[in-house]
């Protein structure tokens, strides 16, 4: 990731240093370093982190004689020496190195090379993730029930200028594109297409054609959005059009953007998917959560979950699902969706959805599906920053509302840099690109609809990624 911020930020000095093990964020706290990219577990306070990617919690013992199991749990370390930290170490930090109660005589470390010497020279034990690189004469065995160990990049809530922020994002797209496929690098942002699930993206074939060469001509995202019931005369607004008139006919082919993104996803192989977005409170979030992770489980980790509240008194109606609370209905959803995808057996209770001690399976390719937040106004912007891990803006009035959005983003209790920032414009023109890249945008979504011909549709992508794809590259 360091080479792909010089590519991309020749004119901006970066050195590399070392985390001390013993205190991670020491330097960051300090103000020596502007950026650390580390572990998790460690005391946050102050500093904002990214999540780059979550991996299992090994346990590092000598390999004589040869460990007789793939796995261990916590009960089967009763009375293993363990290594130590310097006092005054993060406590947090120090209880994720040192699974066991402090040894006295354990030896003392600084740097992961000093704990790997004192497990192979000592026969201590040590915790630490299931990719860390060992030496001949270690193993690695999987804790089971631990939660796992994330990789993180961290920095100062407050002062982050542009080059952190740029940092930030090409560090969590390296990470990505390493270990979930479906990220296909077009520069410092990306560009997203909301082409299928309505008219005539709504036809196997189109999705098929449309797929395989957004994904040849370097689109990031395949964005799909939802209505399950449309009607002919409505009378609730519609939020994201001056006339507040919704362009889609409500006789329209509108596909379930879950299940057409599966046939997306199964015609490629590295673009990712999204909703944009599913109108959670709609829906059974038992049933949303196991779908989701489906989906991202069949795609290979390349779902994010866009959702929105909803603004159809009358969808609401028909459905049966009442039209008042649905804000706090949705975001009850998705804390219960994270449960379940989190634990092995989930119980969760709150006012719209509870239940006690469930299993639902699969569970995500990662730690968990990306969450971003739909919707334009003060109160989903707060949703957003409060609750997800991205935001979503759509057919917004140009530049200038982005930049108002994201300053009033700012301004919550989130450091921006932690979201991942797609916008769609009602009228984006390339001038807009590099813009939007200085706003800290991470993707710009094309809105548009595929044309009827299926002969045409391969040429149709071609056509866009012409006009948009080297401008966000910055060719």
């Amino acid at each position: 990731m360091v080479p792909r911020f010089r590519e991309h930020c020749p004119h901006v000095e970066i050195t590399v240093g070392k985390t001390d093990l013993a205190d991670p964020t020491a330097s960051l706290r300090a103000g020596l370093v502007d950026v650390t990219l580390t572990r998790t577990p460690f005391d946050t306070t102050g500093v904002a982190t990214r999540i780059l990617r979550a991996v299992p919690v090994a346990v590092i013992l000598r390999a004589d004689p040869p460990a007789a199991r793939s796995a261990v749990s916590a009960s089967d370390l009763t009375g293993r020496r363990w290594v130590r930290l310097p006092g005054g170490t993060d406590p947090a930090w120090t209880s994720f190195w040192t699974g066991g109660p402090p040894d006295p005589a354990a030896p003392v470390l600084r740097t992961i090379r000093e704990c790997l010497q004192a497990v192979t020279w000592n026969a201590t034990a040590a915790l630490a993730s299931v990719d860390q690189p060992l030496p001949t004469g270690l193993v690695a065995l999987p804790l089971s029930g631990h939660a796992p160990s994330s990789l993180v990049v961290a920095w100062p809530k407050t002062g982050a200028n542009a080059q952190v922020r740029g940092f930030v994002r090409i560090a969590a797209d390296s990470q990505r594109a390493r270990s979930r496929p479906g990220v296909c690098e077009a520069g410092p942002m990306q560009l997203g297409l909301h082409a299928l699930g309505i008219g005539a993206g709504a036809r196997r074939a189109v999705i098929d054609a449309v797929a395989v060469a957004a994904e040849a001509c370097g689109f990031a995202t395949l964005w799909s959005g939802e209505h399950v019931v449309m009607v002919d005369h409505a009378s609730s607004r519609y939020p994201y059009s001056p006339d507040g008139r919704i362009a889609v006919p409500a006789a329209a082919h509108w596909l379930d953007p879950l299940v057409g993104l599966s046939f997306a996803a199964a015609a490629t192989s590295t673009i990712r998917v999204a909703t944009g977005v599913l109108l959670l409170p709609e829906h059974n979030p038992i049933v949303v959560a196991k779908q989701a992770a489906s989906l991202d489980v069949l795609s290979g980790g390349r779902l994010t979950l866009g959702v929105g509240v909803g603004w159809s008194r009358e969808e609401f109606d028909a459905l049966g699902v009442p039209f008042a609370r649905r804000t706090a209905r949705t975001e009850e959803y998705v804390a219960a969706m994270r449960a379940l995808w989190r634990e092995d057996v989930a119980s969760f209770t709150g006012d719209f959805v509870r239940f006690d001690s469930i299993r639902v399976n699969p569970k995500p390719c990662g730690a968990s599906i990306p969450i971003i937040f739909g919707g334009n106004s003060d109160a989903a912007l707060r949703r957003a920053a409060t609750l997800g891990d991205g935001w979503y803006g759509f057919n917004l009035d140009g530049v200038p509302e982005v930049a108002d959005r994201l300053a009033f983003l700012a301004a919550q209790d989130r450091d921006v840099a932690e979201l991942r920032i797609a916008v769609a414009l009602r009228d984006p023109e390339p001038d807009d690109v590099e813009e939007l890249a200085a706003l800290g945008v991470d993707e710009l979504v094309i809105v548009d609809s595929p044309p009827e011909d299926l002969e045409l549709a391969a040429d149709w992508v071609s056509t866009l990624a012409a006009r948009w794809l080297p401008t966000a590259a910055g060719e």
